[in-house]
């Protein structure tokens, strides 16, 4: 750990619209997948989705300690699920909400991720979980996927 992020907390988020993994490493350990709520049937218009989006950013935002080093992962651009649009959104909202807390942000290249936690940029979920919770101080529990991409992150950030 350099002297420069050796006082700041340091924060690894894997950002998604149903479940965000959240990893915090200093001063203390903690981990959670924030779960989002879907929209209502019948609700496609612009203001419904830009309400989940708000509320969803705003959760998030709100555990992540004030004036933390924060790693977000970028966007998989060639992603074939989900509406890019909507990840987007979601994206730069909470990254304008870390910066109103104070909080410095990086990006992450998803497989730079995942290349860091287990030497294979195309890690599969179980791998990276597995890996994860092999290299999680004691304390540290890693239970979803969303939480061992965002254990990689933190850990980034830690060398």
């Amino acid at each position: 750990m350099t002297k420069a992020n050796a006082q700041l907390p340091l924060c690894g988020l894997d950002p998604s619209l149903t479940a965000t993994g959240l990893v915090v490493l200093q001063p203390f350990y903690d981990a959670c997948t924030i779960k989002s709520t879907p929209l209502p049937k019948g609700a496609r218009n612009v203001h419904d989705h830009s309400a989940r989006i708000e509320s969803t950013a705003a959760r998030i935002a709100e555990l992540v300690p004030v004036g933390a080093l924060v790693a977000i992962e970028e966007p998989a651009r060639r992603a074939k699920h989900g509406n890019p649009d909507e990840r987007s959104g979601l994206r730069w909202s909470i990254i304008g909400r870390l910066r109103h807390r104070g909080c410095l942000v990086v990006q992450v290249p998803p497989k730079s991720a995942k290349m860091w936690l287990t030497d294979n940029g195309n890690a599969d979920k179980p791998g990276m979980i597995a890996a994860a919770r092999s290299l999680a101080p004691d304390g540290l529990q890693i239970k979803t996927e969303h939480e061992a991409d965002a254990f990689a992150m933190a850990t980034m950030l830690a060398a």
